[in-house]
């Protein structure tokens, strides 16, 4: 095929996405001039699989007879390896662009140096204590933890847990283009770690007690208590104290608490279920339904006395008339 026609048919097949929900590439005019500019369809279809286009290249290329090939065998080795095992990069293509060692380049030039599929995994055999120092940085770094919704076992590697939160590392480091040479995910990971990903709380808000269903509770502790209805401000005054209680209890509930940096040591606290709030004695303390109950009692306590007072009396007399009657005759 001739270069020319190799690159219109390329610029083409662009136009069009080779998988739903994907943008089509995009070429600059130089990129373009640069694939025009190719001594040979050879030369120009190696330029196009640096862009990243290999999958497109070998589009065209099962469309050719092989005549129409300046040299098939040539076409063959440019394209055969790369198409067929393609060097998939952890989070960029092959055409990520670079500044390497002072030279603006893509980061295939340098494959053999940067993150690749498998590489977040290397970690998987080393001792538990250096794994756990890695998985105090990745919390530290926030990509690991409850937080990054990654929980994980302290000095176990799990590739779908720990491998994630460095791949997220590993495609920091081939964008910022330091590789295996650089110590690249230690620098990318120290960047995460000073640079931390905002965090959001979903805190619920407060919802107020249903009214009407704590003025049935009062109802029925005064019908049992004191043998009446409650009158209106006493129901109030009930509900207004549950209602206290209540949001003291949410306010509890969603304060955060701050725990001390990830370190081997202190790593449990972040891989377990660990609430500090716990701990707090008046976290244990707050009742609602307990504290109604006690204000009950202190507004009602004569009148309570004075019900007891008169049911003693009672029982009292109906032992009396009960031994009267079953006195002989």
């Amino acid at each position: 095929m001739d270069k020319n026609e190799f690159v219109e048919q390329l610029l083409n097949w662009i136009q069009t996405p080779l998988r739903p929900g994907e943008s089509p590439p995009f070429l600059t005019q130089e990129q373009i001039d640069a694939l025009y500019s190719a001594p040979d369809t050879t030369t120009a279809a190696q330029f196009a699989i640096d862009l990243g286009l290999g999958e497109y290249v070998t589009i065209i290329g099962k469309q050719l007879p092989s005549e129409f090939v300046d040299d098939e065998e040539a076409w063959r080795q440019a394209i055969g390896q790369n198409i067929a095992n393609p060097t998939k990069f952890i989070g960029v293509d092959p055409a990520q662009k670079i500044v390497y060692q002072g030279e603006d380049t893509i980061i295939d030039k340098y494959a053999g140096n940067f993150y690749q599929v498998g590489d977040n995994n290397t970690f998987v055999d080393l001792e538990p204590q250096e794994i756990r120092n890695i998985q105090a940085d990745l919390v530290n770094a926030g990509l690991l933890g409850k937080k990054a919704g990654r929980e994980f076992r302290p000095g176990f590697w799990d590739p779908d847990v720990d491998g994630e939160a460095m791949k997220d590392v590993m495609t920091l480091a081939n964008i910022m283009g330091v590789g295996k040479a650089e110590n690249g995910w230690k620098q990318a990971l120290r960047n995460y770690i000073n640079n931390p990903l905002p965090s959001f709380t979903n805190i619920q808000p407060y919802l107020p007690p249903n009214y009407d269903s704590i003025s049935q509770d009062v109802k029925g502790l005064f019908r049992q208590r004191l043998g009446r209805d409650p009158k209106p401000y006493e129901v109030q005054l009930l509900y207004d104290v549950y209602d206290s209680e209540a949001k003291k209890m949410w306010s509890m509930q969603s304060k955060e608490y701050d725990l001390p940096d990830a370190t081997p040591v202190t790593l449990d606290l972040y891989a377990t279920e660990f609430d500090p709030s716990v701990d707090i004695d008046i976290g244990e303390q707050i009742d609602p339904g307990a504290e109604m109950l006690s204000t009950f009692d202190n507004i009602t306590r004569k009148e309570q006395e004075a019900v007891q007072a008169g049911q003693d009396i009672q029982d009292s007399r109906n032992r009396i008339i009960n031994s009267i009657i079953r006195r002989p005759r």
